[in-house]
Protein backbone atom coordinates (compact mmCIF):
# COMPACT_ATOMS: atom_id res chain seq x y z
CA UNK A 1 0.00 0.00 0.00
CA UNK A 2 2.67 2.52 0.93
CA UNK A 3 5.45 1.44 -1.72
CA UNK A 4 2.11 1.97 -4.25
CA UNK A 5 0.81 5.39 -3.03
CA UNK A 6 4.48 6.75 -3.68
CA UNK A 7 4.60 5.30 -6.63
CA UNK A 8 1.98 6.93 -8.24
CA UNK A 9 1.04 10.57 -8.40
CA UNK A 10 -1.60 11.51 -5.22
CA UNK A 11 0.61 13.81 -3.47
CA UNK A 12 -1.92 15.30 -1.01
CA UNK A 13 -1.29 11.53 0.35
CA UNK A 14 2.01 11.04 0.33
CA UNK A 15 2.72 14.47 1.62
CA UNK A 16 0.09 13.72 4.83
CA UNK A 17 1.91 10.66 5.28
CA UNK A 18 5.41 12.53 5.20
CA UNK A 19 3.75 15.10 7.57
CA UNK A 20 2.43 12.46 9.84
CA UNK A 21 5.95 10.94 10.09
CA UNK A 22 7.91 14.03 10.72
CA UNK A 23 5.26 15.84 13.03
CA UNK A 24 7.46 14.61 16.46
CA UNK A 25 10.29 15.61 14.76
CA UNK A 26 9.04 18.93 15.65
CA UNK A 27 7.57 18.56 19.23
CA UNK A 28 9.37 15.48 20.75
CA UNK A 29 12.02 17.44 22.93
CA UNK A 30 15.52 16.54 22.29
CA UNK A 31 18.94 17.05 24.20
CA UNK A 32 22.03 19.09 23.90
CA UNK A 33 25.38 16.30 23.65
CA UNK A 34 28.79 17.64 25.21
CA UNK A 35 31.45 17.52 23.29
CA UNK A 36 33.79 14.26 23.95
CA UNK A 37 37.22 14.02 22.65
CA UNK A 38 38.26 16.28 19.51
CA UNK A 39 35.55 18.00 17.58
CA UNK A 40 37.01 22.15 17.71
CA UNK A 41 33.74 23.05 16.00
CA UNK A 42 31.33 21.54 17.62
CA UNK A 43 33.12 22.17 20.91
CA UNK A 44 32.73 25.91 19.96
CA UNK A 45 28.87 25.61 18.90
CA UNK A 46 28.22 23.33 22.16
CA UNK A 47 29.01 26.44 24.53
CA UNK A 48 26.37 28.48 22.16
CA UNK A 49 23.79 25.81 22.48
CA UNK A 50 24.17 25.34 26.23
CA UNK A 51 20.75 26.18 28.02
CA UNK A 52 18.80 27.98 24.92
CA UNK A 53 16.37 24.89 24.80
CA UNK A 54 14.66 26.43 22.02
CA UNK A 55 17.50 27.25 20.01
CA UNK A 56 18.35 23.54 20.79
CA UNK A 57 15.34 22.21 19.23
CA UNK A 58 15.50 24.63 16.20
CA UNK A 59 18.96 23.76 15.52
CA UNK A 60 17.68 19.75 15.52
CA UNK A 61 15.28 20.27 13.12
CA UNK A 62 17.21 21.89 10.61
CA UNK A 63 20.06 19.80 10.98
CA UNK A 64 18.24 16.58 10.16
CA UNK A 65 16.01 18.16 7.53
CA UNK A 66 18.73 19.67 5.46
CA UNK A 67 20.43 16.77 5.10
CA UNK A 68 17.37 14.99 4.31
CA UNK A 69 15.66 16.78 1.79
CA UNK A 70 19.67 17.72 0.42
CA UNK A 71 19.81 13.43 -0.40
CA UNK A 72 16.11 13.69 -2.02
CA UNK A 73 17.46 16.16 -4.47
CA UNK A 74 21.07 15.29 -4.97
CA UNK A 75 19.54 11.44 -5.54
CA UNK A 76 17.09 12.69 -7.85
CA UNK A 77 19.02 14.65 -10.25
CA UNK A 78 21.61 12.03 -10.14
CA UNK A 79 18.91 9.32 -11.16
CA UNK A 80 19.01 7.35 -7.85
CA UNK A 81 16.10 7.86 -6.82
CA UNK A 82 12.83 8.13 -9.35
CA UNK A 83 11.29 11.53 -10.13
CA UNK A 84 8.34 12.48 -7.55
CA UNK A 85 9.13 9.83 -5.46
CA UNK A 86 9.50 11.17 -2.08
CA UNK A 87 9.58 7.62 0.27
CA UNK A 88 13.21 8.07 1.13
CA UNK A 89 11.68 11.20 2.87
CA UNK A 90 9.15 8.87 4.42
CA UNK A 91 10.93 6.74 5.98
CA UNK A 92 14.11 8.48 6.53
CA UNK A 93 13.17 9.26 10.31
CA UNK A 94 11.75 5.74 11.04
CA UNK A 95 15.10 4.42 10.37
CA UNK A 96 18.04 7.69 11.62
CA UNK A 97 15.74 7.99 14.46
CA UNK A 98 15.36 4.63 15.52
CA UNK A 99 17.60 4.98 18.75
CA UNK A 100 16.80 7.14 21.38
CA UNK A 101 19.98 8.86 21.68
CA UNK A 102 20.06 9.99 18.05
CA UNK A 103 16.93 12.08 19.38
CA UNK A 104 20.02 14.86 20.15
CA UNK A 105 21.79 17.90 19.23
CA UNK A 106 25.78 15.96 18.67
CA UNK A 107 28.39 16.10 16.51
CA UNK A 108 27.18 13.42 14.10
CA UNK A 109 24.66 15.43 13.09
CA UNK A 110 26.55 18.76 12.83
CA UNK A 111 29.04 16.86 10.58
CA UNK A 112 26.20 15.67 7.89
CA UNK A 113 25.07 18.19 6.10
CA UNK A 114 28.89 18.71 4.96
CA UNK A 115 29.04 15.17 4.14
CA UNK A 116 26.01 14.86 1.69
CA UNK A 117 27.63 18.21 0.24
CA UNK A 118 31.49 16.34 -0.51
CA UNK A 119 29.40 13.42 -1.43
CA UNK A 120 27.59 15.69 -3.95
CA UNK A 121 31.07 16.95 -5.09
CA UNK A 122 32.02 13.32 -5.60
CA UNK A 123 29.62 12.76 -7.68
CA UNK A 124 29.99 15.65 -10.39
CA UNK A 125 33.59 13.71 -11.16
CA UNK A 126 32.06 11.52 -13.56
CA UNK A 127 32.39 11.49 -17.20
CA UNK A 128 34.15 15.06 -16.98
CA UNK A 129 37.49 15.80 -18.44
CA UNK A 130 38.85 18.50 -15.50
CA UNK A 131 37.80 17.50 -11.82
CA UNK A 132 40.00 19.58 -10.33
CA UNK A 133 37.15 22.04 -8.78
CA UNK A 134 34.61 19.54 -7.50
CA UNK A 135 37.70 17.33 -5.54
CA UNK A 136 38.83 19.85 -3.83
CA UNK A 137 35.04 21.38 -3.03
CA UNK A 138 34.68 17.73 -1.75
CA UNK A 139 37.78 17.47 0.03
CA UNK A 140 36.79 20.89 1.95
CA UNK A 141 32.91 19.39 2.89
CA UNK A 142 34.54 16.53 3.83
CA UNK A 143 37.06 18.35 5.68
CA UNK A 144 34.60 20.76 7.73
CA UNK A 145 32.82 17.61 8.68
CA UNK A 146 35.23 16.30 10.54
CA UNK A 147 36.23 19.30 12.53
CA UNK A 148 32.85 18.81 14.16
CA UNK A 149 33.14 15.00 14.14
CA UNK A 150 36.80 13.99 14.27
CA UNK A 151 36.57 10.73 13.50
CA UNK A 152 35.37 11.21 9.82
CA UNK A 153 39.22 12.03 9.19
CA UNK A 154 39.36 8.75 8.06
CA UNK A 155 37.18 9.87 5.11
CA UNK A 156 40.23 10.51 3.38
CA UNK A 157 40.55 7.68 2.58
CA UNK A 158 37.18 7.44 0.79
CA UNK A 159 37.84 10.51 -1.10
CA UNK A 160 40.66 8.55 -2.49
CA UNK A 161 38.49 5.46 -3.18
CA UNK A 162 36.10 7.64 -4.90
CA UNK A 163 38.68 8.39 -7.41
CA UNK A 164 39.54 4.99 -7.98
CA UNK A 165 35.62 3.85 -8.49
CA UNK A 166 34.26 7.31 -10.70
CA UNK A 167 37.88 7.97 -12.59
CA UNK A 168 41.18 6.73 -13.40
CA UNK A 169 43.50 7.00 -10.75
CA UNK A 170 45.57 10.03 -10.84
CA UNK A 171 48.47 11.37 -8.55
CA UNK A 172 47.98 14.83 -9.46
CA UNK A 173 44.15 14.34 -8.17
CA UNK A 174 45.29 12.30 -5.25
CA UNK A 175 47.52 15.46 -3.81
CA UNK A 176 44.86 17.96 -4.77
CA UNK A 177 42.73 16.11 -2.48
CA UNK A 178 45.13 15.58 0.05
CA UNK A 179 46.02 19.11 0.20
CA UNK A 180 42.45 20.72 0.40
CA UNK A 181 41.41 18.29 2.66
CA UNK A 182 44.10 19.09 5.37
CA UNK A 183 43.61 23.27 4.16
CA UNK A 184 40.85 23.65 7.23
CA UNK A 185 43.27 22.16 9.22
CA UNK A 186 46.14 24.19 8.19
CA UNK A 187 43.51 27.37 9.55
CA UNK A 188 43.04 25.86 13.15
CA UNK A 189 46.55 25.19 13.66
CA UNK A 190 47.84 28.70 12.82
CA UNK A 191 44.58 29.94 14.72
CA UNK A 192 45.97 27.80 17.85
CA UNK A 193 49.66 29.03 17.39
CA UNK A 194 48.25 32.81 17.05
CA UNK A 195 46.70 32.24 20.98
CA UNK A 196 49.13 30.24 21.76
CA UNK A 197 47.39 26.52 22.43
CA UNK A 198 48.74 24.62 19.64
CA UNK A 199 50.11 21.90 21.74
CA UNK A 200 47.47 21.89 23.78
CA UNK A 201 45.05 21.23 21.09
CA UNK A 202 47.88 19.27 19.46
CA UNK A 203 48.14 16.72 22.19
CA UNK A 204 44.57 16.59 22.44
CA UNK A 205 43.93 15.99 18.44
CA UNK A 206 46.83 12.91 18.87
CA UNK A 207 45.79 11.01 22.09
CA UNK A 208 44.06 7.99 21.99
CA UNK A 209 43.82 7.85 18.00
CA UNK A 210 41.87 4.18 18.68
CA UNK A 211 39.53 5.16 21.46
CA UNK A 212 37.97 2.92 23.86
CA UNK A 213 34.10 1.37 22.71
CA UNK A 214 31.50 1.81 25.27
CA UNK A 215 28.94 -0.50 24.15
CA UNK A 216 25.39 0.58 25.50
CA UNK A 217 23.06 -2.14 25.82
CA UNK A 218 19.40 -1.18 24.96
CA UNK A 219 17.24 -1.55 27.99
CA UNK A 220 14.16 -3.48 26.73
CA UNK A 221 14.13 -6.92 24.85
CA UNK A 222 11.75 -4.99 22.27
CA UNK A 223 15.29 -3.03 21.29
CA UNK A 224 17.04 -6.59 20.98
CA UNK A 225 14.88 -7.69 18.31
CA UNK A 226 14.34 -4.80 16.48
CA UNK A 227 18.10 -4.14 16.49
CA UNK A 228 18.04 -7.55 15.15
CA UNK A 229 15.12 -7.50 12.51
CA UNK A 230 16.56 -4.34 11.06
CA UNK A 231 20.01 -5.54 10.51
CA UNK A 232 18.55 -8.53 8.19
CA UNK A 233 16.07 -6.55 6.76
CA UNK A 234 19.21 -4.28 5.57
CA UNK A 235 21.22 -6.42 4.57
CA UNK A 236 18.08 -8.45 2.48
CA UNK A 237 17.14 -5.04 1.04
CA UNK A 238 20.71 -4.60 0.02
CA UNK A 239 21.10 -7.69 -1.70
CA UNK A 240 17.94 -7.04 -3.95
CA UNK A 241 19.27 -3.73 -4.78
CA UNK A 242 22.81 -5.87 -5.53
CA UNK A 243 20.60 -8.19 -7.46
CA UNK A 244 19.14 -5.87 -9.29
CA UNK A 245 22.58 -3.66 -10.34
CA UNK A 246 22.31 -5.23 -14.27
CA UNK A 247 19.04 -3.46 -15.07
CA UNK A 248 20.50 -0.56 -13.91
CA UNK A 249 22.94 2.68 -16.32
CA UNK A 250 26.53 1.84 -15.09
CA UNK A 251 26.76 5.10 -13.45
CA UNK A 252 24.32 4.22 -11.28
CA UNK A 253 25.55 1.13 -10.41
CA UNK A 254 29.00 3.18 -9.77
CA UNK A 255 27.22 5.61 -7.51
CA UNK A 256 25.59 2.84 -5.52
CA UNK A 257 29.12 0.82 -5.30
CA UNK A 258 30.49 4.19 -4.01
CA UNK A 259 27.69 4.33 -1.70
CA UNK A 260 28.08 0.88 -0.26
CA UNK A 261 31.88 1.69 0.38
CA UNK A 262 30.72 4.83 2.48
CA UNK A 263 28.63 2.15 4.47
CA UNK A 264 31.39 -0.47 5.19
CA UNK A 265 33.62 2.19 5.98
CA UNK A 266 31.23 3.99 8.36
CA UNK A 267 30.59 0.64 10.13
CA UNK A 268 33.97 0.03 10.36
CA UNK A 269 35.18 3.29 12.09
CA UNK A 270 32.20 2.54 14.82
CA UNK A 271 35.71 1.21 16.50
CA UNK A 272 37.05 4.33 16.60
CA UNK A 273 34.22 6.36 17.81
CA UNK A 274 35.04 6.17 21.38
CA UNK A 275 32.47 7.73 23.65
CA UNK A 276 30.35 9.18 20.36
CA UNK A 277 29.78 5.50 19.52
CA UNK A 278 25.74 5.95 19.99
CA UNK A 279 25.83 9.00 17.81
CA UNK A 280 28.24 7.58 15.21
CA UNK A 281 25.26 5.34 14.55
CA UNK A 282 23.57 8.35 12.99
CA UNK A 283 25.53 7.71 9.40
CA UNK A 284 25.46 3.90 9.63
CA UNK A 285 21.65 4.57 9.93
CA UNK A 286 21.33 7.44 7.43
CA UNK A 287 23.49 5.28 4.78
CA UNK A 288 20.81 2.31 5.05
CA UNK A 289 17.64 4.98 4.65
CA UNK A 290 19.71 6.17 1.32
CA UNK A 291 20.03 2.36 -0.07
CA UNK A 292 16.48 1.77 0.71
CA UNK A 293 15.28 4.48 -0.74
CA UNK A 294 17.17 3.01 -3.90
CA UNK A 295 15.64 0.08 -3.76
CA UNK A 296 11.58 1.47 -2.91
CA UNK A 297 11.44 3.99 -5.35
CA UNK A 298 11.79 1.31 -8.17
CA UNK A 299 9.22 -0.94 -6.44
CA UNK A 300 5.68 0.14 -7.83
CA UNK A 301 3.94 -2.70 -5.29
CA UNK A 302 5.54 -4.39 -3.25
CA UNK A 303 3.79 -5.67 0.09
CA UNK A 304 6.45 -7.42 1.47
CA UNK A 305 8.17 -4.02 1.79
CA UNK A 306 5.18 -2.63 2.95
CA UNK A 307 5.53 -4.87 5.90
CA UNK A 308 8.83 -4.15 6.74
CA UNK A 309 7.99 -0.26 6.88
CA UNK A 310 5.34 -1.08 9.03
CA UNK A 311 8.10 -2.71 11.38
CA UNK A 312 9.60 0.28 11.28
CA UNK A 313 6.78 2.93 11.97
CA UNK A 314 6.14 0.13 14.60
CA UNK A 315 9.41 0.81 16.48
CA UNK A 316 9.27 4.49 15.51
CA UNK A 317 6.28 4.64 17.63
CA UNK A 318 7.77 2.73 20.21
CA UNK A 319 10.75 5.15 20.70
CA UNK A 320 8.53 8.11 20.84
CA UNK A 321 6.30 6.68 23.64
CA UNK A 322 9.69 5.90 25.60
CA UNK A 323 10.84 9.65 24.83
CA UNK A 324 7.88 10.86 26.04
CA UNK A 325 7.80 9.43 28.96
CA UNK A 326 10.89 9.37 29.80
Amino acid sequence: MIIKIFSGRNIIIQFALILLVWIPVFTIPIQLIPNYGYNPLYDYIYHLLEGKLIIQKITFIILLAVPVFLTQIMATSFGLYKRHNYIFVLISPLIILSTNSLWSVNPVLFSLPFIILGTYHLFKIINIESANTPLSASAIYFSIGSLFYSVLIWDLFLILLALQIFRQFNLREMMLIIVSFFLPYLYLLSWYYLNNQLIEKWNLLTAHPIRSLPLEIPNHWINYVFYIIFALISIYIIFLLLAAQRNKLIQIRTYILFLLWSLFLSTALVFVAGENFAFHFLFIFFLIAVLVGIYLSDQTKNKLMDIFIFLFAFHYLYQLFHLIHA
